[in-house]
């Protein structure tokens, strides 16, 4: 049997519904132990997933860094603990690199991100779970070297460190940006508000604080900004409805006041807005739902939302 023009390798378990805090969900998946070098007889190959198996806490193999053709590499929720290896610094062609981790109990770990300089065709990053502890002095300086990418996922990763000013921002195509669940608990970076080619952006559970900036209006693409669970503070700027893009607008549980700006009236393409969990006040009227005929949620949940709809179409405090 000749194996040297696959190309392609998928052996990603089929999709069920996993409960990855069950240490026997792990029994029903398709493959299980080590990866064997032999492996590297597929020479010409450039797509390999091996995700959702259990390869029983055993490190992803050095080797894994010689498949120099690969451009897309998916070892996703598969049991792998110990370092990634820097060998996949290698893999130049590489498009689509998907590593993330059942739970941050699984530790798998970076521990630096240098060995991400020679991914220059890199579009997708998706560390999600994977611990970046020890590479806190270099993260943002090696991703901001990646002028292709288009996605970075990299939630609860145990970041502590993220500059609030970054004078060159070289990823200028990227879309997506998640820091979500980290552990900053500094000023809101103001530098993500100017990347105008985002369309998501999830800076949820981080501890930010500040205020929105007003130049948030710079994210003319955006469709999803979710600020949920921080410490920002103040009146969001009345630029926030220069969005006309934005379907998704999540501000829960900050510490912003004032009265909701009316320019939230002008998001035409709002689907769900969650501003609960705030110290909100004053007056609410039509002109904040004038265009919002695609909002099919409204959230306000809590004790200190000091607003009531009035039967005439009408919020007013109370």
């Amino acid at each position: 049997m000749q194996t040297g023009h696959v190309t392609k390798l998928d052996l990603r378990m089929p999709p069920i519904n996993l409960n990855f805090k069950d240490p026997t969900a792990f029994d029903f998946v398709s493959l299980k132990g080590t990866i064997s070098p032999s492996l590297l007889d597929l020479k010409y190959l450039n797509y390999l997933d091996l995700s959702c198996s259990n390869f029983e806490q055993t490190p992803i193999p050095n080797f894994i860094g010689s498949f120099t053709k690969l451009e897309y590499l998916n070892l996703s929720y598969a049991s792998f603990s110990g370092l990634v290896p820097p060998h996949l610094g290698n893999l130049s062609n590489l498009r689509y690199l998907d590593l993330p981790s059942q739970n941050l109990d699984q530790h798998i770990l970076v521990s630096d991100l240098n060995w991400i300089l020679g991914l220059s065709s890199l579009e997708l990053l998706n560390l999600r779970m994977v611990s970046l502890s020890f590479a806190l002095t270099n993260w943002l300086q090696a991703i901001n070297t990646l002028l292709s990418s288009m996605v970075f996922r990299l939630s609860s990763c145990r970041l502590h460190d993220i500059p609030t000013t970054l004078p060159i921002v070289n990823f200028s195509s990227i879309q997506i940006i998640d820091l979500s669940s980290n552990d900053f608990n500094s000023p809101l970076p103001g530098w993500l508000f100017n990347i105008s080619s985002l369309v998501e952006l999830e800076l949820s559970f981080n501890g930010f604080s500040g205020q929105i900036p007003p130049y948030v209006e710079n994210l003319n693409n955006m469709r999803d900004l979710n600020l949920d669970f921080n410490d920002l503070s103040g009146r969001p700027p009345i630029s926030i409805g220069n969005l006309p893009s934005l379907e998704i607008l999540y501000l829960s549980s900050n510490q912003l006041n004032g009265t909701i700006p009316e320019t939230i009236g002008q998001l035409k393409k709002l689907i769900s807005l969650d501003p609960s969990f705030n110290n909100w006040g004053g007056v609410m009227s039509r002109i904040h739902f004038l265009h919002l005929n695609n909002t099919k949620e409204f959230l306000s949940k809590e004790n200190h939302w000091y607003l009531m709809w009035d039967m005439t179409g009408f919020l007013l405090s109370i």
